[in-house]
């Protein structure tokens, strides 16, 4: 019996998420893992707060940050043991998640078409690209790099949809803290924090 993974694409509407797309030259510049055809669940490297845009990791994401915001959604078909293995990876990720990192070291470096490999920690790209590896769609090895035009070049055949993504009534935050707000003081503290411990396990990859 087949399974589905679902990969969506997703325009934001913050100051960031402008800024990757007029770099990027893509219509997107978020990606996010679904489990199930309800989307009940998003998961993905990320900003935790909405005031801390440097300040991420991997993240249980609400649909709701992503209500009326344009998507494109892949259904990739996968067998019994694939899923299984996708699941297990993204529950230990949950279970695991103080220990995960977003990988802002990778994302700025982008726009050169270079991947930098830091100790448990990705960029939404590159979480994406490690999932479809588990998916069999792509063969993943840690120094290549992906786009989002690459990805969405490989997936083109599972597409499913496009358009305004309309979350259903009976969704809430649950777990995804991304309206409780840090304030300046805080936001900044927390950046310097990511930095530093994005830089310590940078020195201990070498």
């Amino acid at each position: 019996m087949k399974r589905h993974i679902y990969i969506i694409f997703s325009k934001t509407p913050s100051k960031l998420g402008k800024f990757i797309r007029t770099v990027t030259r893509s219509k997107y510049n978020h990606i996010s893992i679904a489990l199930d055809e309800n989307f009940s669940k998003f998961y993905s490297f990320a900003r935790y707060k909405y005031d801390s845009p440097l300040v991420g990791g991997f993240i249980e994401e609400s649909p709701l940050r992503y209500n009326s915001s344009i998507v494109q959604i892949y259904k990739i078909s996968v067998n019994r043991i694939r899923y299984h293995k996708v699941c297990h990876q993204i529950e230990k990720m949950v279970n695991e998640k103080e220990k995960y990192i977003y990988n802002t070291a990778s994302a700025m470096t982008f726009l050169f078409h270079r991947r930098v490999l830091v100790l448990d920690s990705y960029t939404c790209v590159e979480f994406a690209t490690y999932i479809l590896g588990l998916c069999g769609v792509i063969k993943y090895r840690k120094k290549d790099f992906y786009n989002f035009q690459k990805i969405a070049t490989i997936l083109d055949s599972y597409k499913i949809y496009e358009g305004k993504f309309l979350v259903s009534p009976s969704n809430d935050w649950e777990n995804d803290e991304y309206n409780n707000l840090n304030g300046l003081f805080k936001s900044t503290w927390l950046t310097l924090h990511h930095f530093k411990k994005l830089l310590k396990r940078f020195l201990i990859g070498k």
